[in-house]
């Protein structure tokens, strides 16, 4: 009886623990599985974290870049105003301008005639 028992005992023990070495292989698989997930994620972070310090260590100059182009924008900006100021001055001084040289060379048309009949007698 006892022996039997004891046997029984043995027996269900080796079951068991054959029932865990059957599983061993799928828990070898899953544990590869998630060490090369972990490995794949670390160097995903490893880039990222390159990434964050590459641009990290442009952003100086970025901002640098920046300011200079917003300081050369407002400079053209503050030029187009003049030249388009400019332009109405003179658009609006050009009749009169007009009028002047008008003037002028009639005046200078009349004093060459003037000239030349002076000449003639």
């Amino acid at each position: 009886g006892a022996q039997a028992y004891a046997s029984e005992v043995e027996q269900m023990r080796l079951g068991a623990c054959e029932a865990r070495l059957m599983r061993l292989p799928d828990l070898e698989a899953k544990v590869d599985f998630v060490e090369a997930h972990m490995a794949k994620h670390a160097e995903e972070q490893a880039n990222t974290a390159r990434c964050v310090k590459e641009f990290a260590q442009r952003l100086p100059q970025i901002r640098a870049d920046h300011c200079a182009l917003e300081q050369q924008l407002t400079r053209q900006t503050e030029e187009q105003a003049q030249t388009s100021h400019s332009v109405k001055e003179l658009t609006q001084r050009l009749p009169q301008l007009e009028k002047q040289l008008r003037r002028q060379l009639q005046q200078q048309l009349a004093d060459l005639k003037a000239h030349c009949e002076d000449e003639a007698e």
